[in-house]
């Protein structure tokens, strides 16, 4: 059963034109360029004041690994949802301070999308 919440993001996805968006290739070409904004790309300021941050680019791309500011054992390598369409949004930036608060892991999430800012 679909939940209530899951139904008003549905209908304000409707209601906004976003769900055409996603579900129409052509129309997610189209529109990709002005959906995209380099800034999202890059770690916030509080995961940056609460974590170690790093960044080095791979083939040209920007990679960041976020880790406690004391060692980590594990290392996560994230390959977020929709990372062979969309830059890295604050949800994933969320979640990767979220695996690092509670696991005490690194976590390095990928941003090789061709649209990717630059420093």
């Amino acid at each position: 059963m679909i939940s209530m919440k899951a139904r008003l993001y549905q209908a304000y996805l409707r209601a906004t034109g976003q769900k055409q968006f996603y579900d129409d290739a052509r129309v997610l070409h189209q529109r990709l360029h002005r959906h995209q904004r380099p800034s999202q790309a890059r770690p916030p300021r509080n995961l940056r004041r609460n974590f170690a941050v790093e960044r080095r680019d791979v083939r040209g791309f920007p990679c960041w690994t976020v880790r406690p500011r004391t060692s980590a054992g594990m290392h996560v390598f994230h390959l977020h949802g929709g990372g062979y369409v969309e830059e890295i949004e604050s949800h994933h930036w969320r979640f990767a301070a979220d695996l690092v608060g509670r696991l005490g892991c690194a976590v390095t999430p990928p941003i090789w999308w061709a649209g990717s800012a630059a420093p």
